[in-house]
């Protein structure tokens, strides 16, 4: 697992504190995460680490709730111990009791890995669904300034006759369907985030995210199809695609996200959703295969086409090949930057420092 220590992640938290984001909105603040352990929210975690080690009277109180102080320690090192962090050994699906002023709030804490959908449904449900519901209470109570949710593209559903899907966007979901225990679960998460800033007046924001890479993914555990590509590549194997290849997806590196993550953080509108996509690398899994074989020419790793096994794949019948429109997004000062070839390379120059 990469570490906040990691070149590749420190020269990211260098480019992310010239971006556009404006962190002194977080100066003397408490902000607590769900999720923080996790590829996308330990990003921002690391980039709050940065802030207090390396800006002079910049100070931001690190809040976690977690199940696990190992995984915490395994993830953040010794500043676990630092006196700007405190975690929380608690479950959402009770009643979150915290003494401190919270100040902002970020939902990450969600099972996005396919393989889980049809091993662990209520698991993946829970933390959308009613631990949304026990953070929003919080929230409510401590008057934040602003709370985050991490949704997913999954939530529109099939939809047809499409170039670009917007956030005002809706398409067919089966609530039987394996996947949707993820998709259905964010829908209602995103319902209560808008109800509770309508009726209770919570600054609440939503973010769509689709696929996102980078150095903290967990090549362990995650079976995703550009995380086995990436494991192919360090260990010099062949890839192998178990399907034609033809699936779209836009990937969009972890630093550009991390940056949209904070932008709707501090400046999105309440009650709002926001699409994070990189319309730029919106490409097939055949041709992100073939990027990577290019980039690593040297390795000799060969293309090959294989049969899928049904009996342990989870099959999304209501994903969509067309790009996510990210409009709105751009309206306050985001932007993607990091093409697909450096975005890869980077990750995996991360994980060869190991």
């Amino acid at each position: 697992m990469n570490k906040y220590e990691n070149r590749v992640i420190q020269e990211d938290m260098k480019v992310l504190k010239e971006s556009e984001i404006d962190f002194w909105k977080l100066n003397n603040k408490t902000i607590l995460f769900t999720g923080a352990t996790g590829m996308l929210a330990s990003y921002m975690v690391y980039f709050l680490i940065y802030l207090n080690e390396n800006i002079e009277k910049f100070n931001c109180n690190i809040a976690l709730i977690a199940r696990s102080k190992e995984k915490c320690d395994k993830r953040f090192g010794e500043h676990i111990n630092k006196k700007y962090f405190k975690i929380y050994l608690c479950s959402l699906e009770e009643e979150i009791l915290i003494p401190e002023k919270i100040d902002y709030i970020v939902h990450a804490a969600s099972i996005a890995i396919t393989q889980y959908f049809e091993k662990n449904p209520i698991g993946v449900a829970l933390p959308n669904s009613l631990g949304t519901y026990r953070l929003l209470e919080l929230a409510c109570k401590n008057n934040v300034e602003s709370f985050l949710f991490f949704s997913t593209g999954s939530i529109y559903g099939k939809i047809n006759n499409k170039k670009m899907i917007s956030e005002q966007d809706y398409g067919i979901l089966d609530p039987l369907d394996t996947n949707s225990c993820y998709s259905e679960s964010k829908r209602f998460g995103e319902m209560l985030c808008k109800s509770y800033w309508k009726q209770r007046g919570v600054k609440s924001k939503i973010i769509r995210i689709t696929h996102t890479y980078g150095p903290t993914i967990d090549l362990e555990n995650d079976e995703r199809v550009f995380s086995e590509f990436i494991k192919n590549i360090l260990n010099g194997q062949d890839i192998e695609v178990k399907s034609d290849g033809r699936a779209v997806r836009s990937f969009c590196y972890i630093s550009d996200a991390t940056e949209a993550f904070f932008k709707v953080l501090l400046d999105g509108e309440n009650g709002d959703a926001y699409n994070l996509s990189n319309v730029n690398a919106n490409i097939s899994i055949g041709e992100l295969a073939k990027i990577l074989i290019d980039m690593y020419n040297d390795k000799k790793i060969k293309l090959k086409f294989l049969q899928r096994n049904t009996d342990k794949y989870v099959e999304n019948k209501f994903a969509n090949e067309i790009a996510f429109s990210t409009r709105k997004l751009e309206k306050i000062n985001w932007k993607a930057k990091v093409s697909i070839e450096n975005g890869f390379r980077r990750t995996i120059e991360s994980f060869e420092e190991n």
